[in-house]
């Protein structure tokens, strides 16, 4: 049986809250852990189409981009468009989850998938996260605990580099390198395996930023191109009716692109100064077009154009993590959900 707590566990590991902005909202906003699932529909956002089709299809369990509740929520009144959002949710007891800005910044998540769309090479982060690293040591007596036993543990943890030296006869000092939402998983592993002989242990918080996580993605094109083929393949990749661009030069050549789902407007100078030829992002305003019309060509692709690609994802993590406990759960994307803007 998968309950919503089994979800939530899942999504931690595809994507950790600890990516997400401080003042986002993510994780579970209606329901109970405790509750059984029946299946996981995943959108974009919570929509009444979402909801109709998530109840017609019996699945209990909604996992959306975008929080259905963001700003405080003063009231619930179903004579409301969010007011009814909420409140169905709560009669069909169907759970909701979000996952915003932690999804953009995962390894594997919305911002590597817009990369891999591109086949873009040699990726980086345009904002890699800050202060998610730790260094966790541990010193210990090894009289009575095998150090092989240890060694296997940490080799085993993906995203962990650890190093161990002698200290005092029998004292070994182990010193390990691990992201913040690895550290309790790892520090309750290593004192349950040293138990009595541990003698001290403490974490430091690292200035260093891990790697293959954070907003945005630059990298390189297979092969240079010129300006009006990379936005008309941009086009196609995203499936856009149209972009905005800001003027650029027509015999400009792209060899080297940014990326960013949503709003990236903050994030132009970043792009610039990892020798970006063009920027795919969002929401880009009059100002930014002018201001960055001689550095690099802005497209303007769309925000649910440059994050529908969440669903997918979002929806193959979530099998890949599940299906061994419960092959008999249903995981699937929105087919109901369509971009509310429209191009004339």
């Amino acid at each position: 049986m998968t309950t919503v707590a089994h979800v939530l566990d899942a999504l931690r590991n595809w994507a950790p809250y600890e990516l997400s902005w401080d003042k986002d909202n993510v994780g579970l906003l209606i329901g109970s852990p405790q509750n059984e699932v029946n299946g996981i529909l995943v959108s974009v956002d919570v929509t009444e189409a979402v909801l109709d089709e998530a109840v017609r299809l019996g699945m209990n369990c909604i996992v959306a981009h975008h929080p259905v509740i963001f700003a405080p929520q003063k009231d619930l009144r179903s004579d409301t468009y969010k007011g009814r959002l909420l409140t169905t949710a709560i009669k069909n007891d169907i759970a909701v989850i979000a996952m915003h800005t932690n999804a953009d910044a995962a390894f594997g998540g919305v911002n590597h998938a817009l990369a891999s769309a591109f086949g873009l090479k040699n990726i980086v982060s345009l904002d890699p996260p800050q202060r998610v690293m730790r260094k966790f040591v541990c010193v210990a007596h090894l009289e009575k605990v095998d150090p092989k036993r240890i060694g296997t543990y940490l080799d085993g943890v993906d995203g962990v580099q650890w190093s161990a030296a002698h200290y005092d006869n029998d004292v070994m000092v182990y010193e390990i390198i691990l992201p913040v939402w690895l550290l309790r998983e790892v520090r309750k592993e290593l004192t349950g395996i040293f138990g009595r002989e541990l003698i001290a242990a403490h974490t430091i918080t690292l200035n260093d930023a891990p790697a293959d996580y954070g907003i945005g993605a630059v990298g390189n094109l297979p092969e240079p191109t010129g300006a009006e083929e990379f936005i008309a393949m941009a086009k196609e990749k995203l499936g856009c009716d149209a972009v905005r661009t800001n003027a650029f030069e027509p015999s400009k050549k792209i060899s080297r692109v940014a990326v960013c789902g949503g709003a990236g407007k903050s994030y132009i100078d970043s792009a610039v100064a990892n020798g970006a030829d063009a920027f795919v992002t969002a929401d880009l305003t009059y100002h930014a077009f002018e201001e960055h019309r001689s550095e690099l060509v802005l497209i303007d692709a769309g925000h649910y154009e440059t994050e529908h690609v969440f669903r997918d994802i979002c929806a193959a993590a979530l099998t890949a993590r599940l299906s061994a406990g419960d092959s008999d759960l249903t995981v699937r994307s929105s087919e109901s959900e369509s971009n509310p803007v429209r191009y004339y």
